[in-house]
């Protein structure tokens, strides 16, 4: 009997589940710029976002441009975050242009209703406030004692425990999201090479158009001024060189 129930409802959740998974297959038949939206042929989607190691069921939303947080340049923190050693100064602006990008990618739960149930419930959350809360009293009452290394010391573990209290979701579904919300991995984008970028800026200039308009694949809409900055820039670049070679006379 025991045997007969769970794999009822081992039946019963399988069945839950693939409600929720209408079709993820992204339109592969599109080609040029297109909202993500109409790549993946809805606008929200449920899907297993990882979560501290493990996988939990989320509705994401899908974002056209337009509705991505305009204040953050996002080509150049998705490069940015791809360099070793980064510092914590040089880590902030990558974390808030990702947490950006999660609070309006979460659908359900919402950013706020997870922030919410982490302060509330998460006990390594609350031990961590308290220890933070010790960390900065015993500073303020010993910083006329306390040596230079020791203060050094104090103050630097104040800062990291500051610095990982102030983002609420784990690294790899911040990591995820941002992905998601980019369709990082749907795009051609890291396929193009400079080459490529550099023909499209000189047939731009020639025709009058955007670069962008001379490369061909699949693409999101953000992918069109992302194109358009890293060709001009190739292009300005190469244009740069070329006036110093020939202000250089042979010998």
């Amino acid at each position: 009997m025991q045997r007969w129930i769970q794999a009822y409802i081992s039946r019963e959740v399988e069945r839950a589940l693939k409600d929720h998974f209408i079709d993820k297959t992204p339109r592969l038949d599109l080609t040029g710029y297109n909202p993500m939206p109409q790549i993946k042929r809805a606008m929200y989607e449920w899907l297993l976002i990882p979560y501290n190691g493990t996988n939990i069921l989320m509705q994401i939303r899908y974002l056209n441009t337009s509705q991505l947080p305009p204040e953050h340049n996002y080509n150049q923190i998705m490069i940015d975050a791809q360099k070793p050693g980064l510092s914590m100064a040089e880590l902030v602006p990558i974390k808030n242009a990702m947490e950006a990008l999660c609070k309006v990618t979460l659908n359900n739960p919402t950013f706020e209703e997870i922030e919410q149930s982490v302060q509330t419930n998460d006990r390594v959350i609350c031990k961590q406030r308290v220890q933070l809360a010790a960390l900065k009293d015993k500073l303020e009452k010993n910083k006329d004692v306390l040596g230079t290394a020791e203060k050094r010391e104090l103050v630097g573990r104040i800062n990291a425990l500051d610095f990982q209290l102030g983002y609420i979701l784990p690294n790899d579904t911040m990591a995820a999201l941002t992905r998601i919300a980019l369709g990082s991995d749907i795009s051609d984008i890291k396929k193009l090479t400079k080459d490529a970028l550099l023909r499209a800026y000189w047939k731009a200039k020639i025709y009058n158009k955007a670069p962008h308009d001379f490369i061909s694949g699949f693409f999101t809409d953000r992918d069109q001024g992302e194109i358009d900055d890293a060709a001009t820039y190739y292009g300005l670049e190469a244009e740069k060189n070329h006036r110093q070679n020939s202000r250089i006379k042979p010998k």
